[in-house]
């Protein structure tokens, strides 16, 4: 078996050996139907005697051949198992890989939330949209995984339909499917992350606005002590007045009836004119309170409606991520940088041409996977084909070892042929025979020579 770089054998080593062993089984099953056929009709005919010596000897070689086909048939049928298993190697590395891409997006989601994802006023920073399109990005990451999933389960359920008893298959279709149903609640699960963080944000923007509100109500209400102030010194000070023309009128003459009566009617109006402002100012202070009060309400009953669309609420990230990949593009990196982090090349893959105004970082919302022409998309396919490629590399190591092997063994066949030694006429000198020889050689025992233990080099042997 070839190992190269962590598979477990070259497909190509595998589709060598399964073709020579369906070739061996075509040879065996016409050895096997041949000596089958030889042995009934030699039974038959009689020349064999049915149960004899001769005939469990016949009987013992179907055996043999039928036992060599059994094994042929084993061997082709690990052989087979093996290109699977290779094939399978490769999906799971593949798969793999994109998981180190999540994870290494949820350590970039988790630098981003330490430095903070909002700025004093409760609005979300350059880290919270980075944030926010790294979330996104790991929910179309999972949308991947999952159909992936669903489209090799499909594969190994339509072998499951020929061989329904195959546990090495049932196996993997339980191993599929676990990995199907977490990928499916992943991406569930970056669906509630990106509202949660939407939902913080707005969180710290709603309490600096009722801050805010809270302080202008607290301003309002230092204006009514004010103006409460003013009016009571003005009132005070009216009533002293009124007091110092009293006394003023008493030490001179007697005013006439119609200057009192004036005086009076002018008193009522300036009274009139500031019981007048004064409910005015009340309702100014009650309206302003009441507006205050309405649009904090209002404005979280607005959001909560948002949030409510879960579905409307990721497409509106992930256009937002689209329209300002360039920035987030930036921050990911200087937030990066600041922690001495290296990004993958995955991760720069996705980013890097996020200026590109004809590739979108992201791809269209659904719930369900889309393939389509961004950055995301094209840096997960040249995961799976990079993995290809280290497949290919394999079969081509594959093929050259083999053909060096197919070499040696040509050359060793060769050295074989040319250092053979001419038996032909060893039994004839045996036992004194002087068939073929020079009995002047022999002496009293009758024996012609004496084979030599050493005599053919073991150099020369093919141990094979």
């Amino acid at each position: 078996m070839l190992e190269e770089k962590g598979y477990v054998a070259s497909r190509v080593l595998y589709n060598d050996l399964i073709e020579q062993e369906k070739k061996n089984l075509i040879q065996l099953n016409a050895e096997y139907s041949s000596l089958v056929k030889m042995l009934n009709d030699n039974v038959a005919s009689g020349a064999i005697e049915y149960q004899s010596e001769e005939w469990y000897d016949q009987k013992s070689k179907i055996d043999d051949v039928s036992s060599a086909i059994q094994d042929a048939t084993k061997s082709l049928a690990e052989y087979n198992n093996q290109i699977r298993q290779t094939e399978w190697d490769a999906f799971d590395r593949t798969r793999d890989s994109v998981s180190n891409l999540i994870d290494e997006t949820d350590f970039l989601v988790e630098l981003l939330k330490r430095e903070g994802t909002t700025d004093d006023k409760g609005n979300m920073n350059d880290n919270g949209l980075a944030a926010q399109a790294l979330l996104a990005q790991k929910y179309q990451l999972y949308l991947s995984q999952a159909n992936e999933y669903a489209e090799e389960l499909k594969k190994v359920n339509a072998e499951l339909a020929n061989d329904p008893y195959n546990t090495t298959l049932l196996d993997r279709q339980q191993e599929l499917t676990k990995a199907h149903q977490d990928a499916i609640l992943a991406v569930q699960d970056e669906k509630d992350a990106i509202k949660d963080l939407v939902q913080d944000g707005f969180t710290s923007w709603i309490d600096g606005l009722n801050d805010t509100i809270s302080k202008y109500k607290d301003l309002i209400s230092e204006m009514k002590d004010a103006w409460d102030y003013q009016n009571t010194i003005a009132e005070k000070t009216k009533t002293l007045t009124d007091i110092q023309k009293q006394v003023l009128a008493n030490q001179g003459d007697t005013s006439e009836e119609g200057k009192k009566t004036s005086q009076s009617l002018n008193s009522q109006l300036a009274d009139a004119e500031k019981d007048l402002q004064q409910t005015e100012y009340d309702k100014l202070i009650s309206d302003t309170e009441k507006l205050l009060d309405d649009m904090s309400t209002k404005t979280e009953e607005l959001f909560n409606a948002r949030m409510d669309d879960l579905d409307g609420l990721v497409e509106d990230v992930i256009n937002q991520t689209n329209v300002s990949a360039g920035s987030i593009s930036e921050t990911i990196t200087s937030t990066a940088d600041k922690f001495g982090y290296q990004l993958s090349d995955s991760m720069t893959s996705i980013w890097k041409n996020s200026t590109n105004d004809l590739t979108n970082v992201l791809g269209s919302y659904s719930d369900k996977f889309i393939s389509g022409q961004n950055t995301l998309q094209n840096t997960v396919n040249s995961i799976k084909e990079f993995t290809e490629k280290m497949l290919a590399n394999s079969d081509a190591e594959a093929a050259r070892v083999a053909a060096e092997i197919a070499a040696q063994q040509a050359a060793q066949d060769a050295a074989n042929s040319s250092s053979s030694v001419d038996t032909g006429n060893w039994d004839s000198g045996w036992g004194g025979g002087s068939s073929g020889g020079d009995s002047g050689g022999s002496d009293d025992s009758g024996v012609d020579w004496i084979y030599s233990p050493d005599y053919y080099p073991k150099d020369q042997l093919n141990v094979d």
